[in-house]
This record gives structure tokens, sequence and C-alpha cells, in this order.
């Protein structure tokens, strides 16, 4: 793709990044099952075979989808039967359909009318479980009202909780009292902040490293069990770096201090300084932008069919992991296996890249 492209791309990164979702108009791509829009209708009576994803203000799914449904959007309306498992983030969600699958979501609002075969993990800001769920319900939610039946446990944190329906097994929510004196912004907008930014620091990746961040993607692919060592490495390296600089620079400095040396003790301090300073800088460039991005662009390379373009399966990658990133407990292991997996991945093509390659020279 032309470097005009990706700087176009950036810039609608960009307003996203603000909070302005204006798609001028609905757009399908790899067939139809990827689609971007302002206002996108899956209607009564289509029917989606395999996954389909899903990304705009207004979302209204009333047809069937056979495998799993991924949607990120403001308002988010499910009338159909989902096959599969029901991935979503937005502002307002209703489900009056069915999912046969799990359900995996973070929403301001979320109202779950119709059944769910399996389980449900949700962090929002209301929930109601009018529906009957097969498997167990684990959230935080703001409210959150139980009116279905459950055929799982109960599981979570609210700051009010009522239960109308039936529950089969284990009920334990954690009731908080809470008070919000300072109004947060919604989850979607959260969501989409995180989205925008990390499409638009991938975006001027792919710009300005394409081949490092292809190789990340290929080290994944051939040694994740390598990368993960070396991304735990990584993270084991970000505590110990600055603690041996520290406990080195301050022996010294009292050696030469003792030896009345002041001008080598400011450059001992110095140099301690510098050396925290780096290690957070690398370390946050590493953890909060690289690490998501190369997981992001293996996720859509993996997943999505051959084919499609670097710039999709950025954003769908990074659609997905922004998702889950909103649910509660998962977050924290998302973090942990994006962080040791995408950032050994980058760091170990770093280290293939300074190994001169070894020519075979035939006689």
């Amino acid at each position: 793709m032309k470097r005009t492209g990706f700087v176009l791309l950036a810039v609608v990164a960009a307003l996203l990044s603000l909070g302005a979702v204006a798609f001028a108009q609905e757009e399908e791509y790899l067939e139809g099952k990827l689609r971007f829009g302002d206002n996108i209708t899956i209607a009564d009576g289509e029917r989606i075979d395999g996954d389909l994803y899903l990304f705009g203000s207004d979302v209204k799914v009333d047809g069937d989808v056979s495998g799993d449904l991924v949607v990120f959007g403001g308002t988010v309306s499910v009338g159909g039967e989902i096959g599969g498992d029901l991935l979503i983030g937005a502002g307002t969600v209703e489900l009056t359909g069915n999912v046969v699958g799990d359900i995996r979501a973070g929403a301001g609002q979320l109202t779950l009318r119709g059944d769910v075969g399996e389980d449900i993990l949700a962090g929002t800001g209301q929930l109601r479980v009018d529906g009957d769920v097969g498997g167990d319900v684990v959230f935080g939610a703001g409210l959150a009202d139980i009116g279905g039946t459950v055929q799982g446990d109960v599981l979570g944190g609210a700051g009010s909780y009522t239960v109308t329906g039936e529950i089969f097994g284990t009920e334990d929510v954690t009731i908080e009292d809470t008070e919000f004196e300072v109004e947060r912004p919604s989850v979607f907008l959260r969501g989409l902040s995180r989205f925008a930014s990390l499409l638009l620091l991938g975006l001027l990746i792919m710009w300005l490293g394409r081949s490092r961040l292809e190789r990340s993607v290929d080290a994944v692919n051939r040694t994740p069990g390598q990368t993960a060592l070396w991304g735990f490495g990584f993270l084991v390296g970000l505590v110990i770096v600055p603690l041996v600089a520290t406990l080195v620079g301050v022996l010294l400095a009292i050696l030469f201090g003792f030896l009345g040396l002041g001008l080598v003790v400011g450059v001992i301090v110095f140099g301690v300084v510098l050396s925290w300073i780096l290690t957070v800088v690398i370390g946050f460039a590493v953890i909060a932008v690289l690490a998501p991005v190369t997981i992001a662009a293996w996720l859509g390379d993996r997943f999505l069919p051959e084919g499609t373009a670097g710039y999709l399966a950025l954003a769908a990658g990074l659609a997905a992991l922004v998702v889950l990133g909103l649910i509660p407990v998962l977050n924290v292991l998302v973090w942990f296996a994006v962080t040791i997996i995408g950032g050994g991945a980058w760091l170990s093509q770093l280290r293939r890249a300074r190994t001169p390659e070894t020519v075979t020279v035939e006689m």
C-alpha cells in the first residue's frame, strides 16, 4: 500500500481517538463478513455463514450468524440467532435473539432478553439478564439484575444487585457501596479511544517499519514459546535493571564521595536517573504500543482470510483486543499474554536482525 494511504488512515484514526465515529457509508470487505459504517443492518431473513465482524455507530443484527459475531459500536441490538460466541463492545447493547455459545461483553448498558447456551462474562454499568443462561454469569457492574434462569454460577461484584429469577449454581456477588462524584467516560468511549490510538500508532509502525512488524508476526507464528520467554525476561528486566543500576550507583557514589570526587558522584547520579528514564520509556513503548500492535496484526493475519489487506487485519485484531480488555479479570490475563508474547516477538526479531546470515557458496 502507498504511504499516502497510510497517512489518510492515520488521520481517520486520530479523529476517532477524539470520539468522532462518522463513516460516510457502509463498506463491506471479505465478501460482506467485515463491515464498517455509521448504520449497519443485518436484515431479518439474512443468514451469514461463518463469522461476522461489524464496526459502526448504530448496529442492528436481526439475521442469523452461523459462527461468531464480533461487534464494536455505539448502539447495538442483536435479534437473530448466533451459532457461535458473541464478542461485543458498545455503549448500549440489547440482545433479544439467542446465542448458542458464550457472550463476552464490555458495555455501558447491557440487556440480555434472549437465551445464552454457555457462559456470560461482562463488564458494564448496567446489566440485566432476563433470558435463560446455560452456563455461568460472571460480571462487574454498577447495577445488576438477574431476572432469568441461570443453570450455572453467578459471580461478580456490583453497586446494586437484585435477583428475581432462579439460580441453580453458586451465588457469590460482592455488593460495593460506591459513590460516583465525577462522571467517568463510558466503557464504549474508553474502548473507542484506545482502539483509535492503537490503530493510529499501528498504521505509523506499518508505514515506517513494516518489515520489522512482519518479522515480529512471523516470530509469533514460528516460535511462540521462545518469544514468550523473551517477553517474560523483558518484564523481569524492567524491574531488575533499574534496581541494579540504583544499587551500584549508590555504592559508587558513597565510595567517590569519601574520596572527595563530587563531580564523579554527580555523573553517577545522572546515570542512575537516566537508566530509570530509559527503562520507563522503552517499557512503555513495548508494553503499550509494540506488543498489542504485533499481536493484533498476528490475530488478523491468522484468523482473517488470506489476502486481507494489512491495515484491515490490524484493525480487526485491535478491535478484538480492546473488547477483551474491557472485561474485568480477563483484561489482566490478556494484557499479560499480549505483553510477553508480543513484546518478546519484537525483541527476538531485533536480535535476529543483528545476526549475520550464513551464505552458502556452491562450488
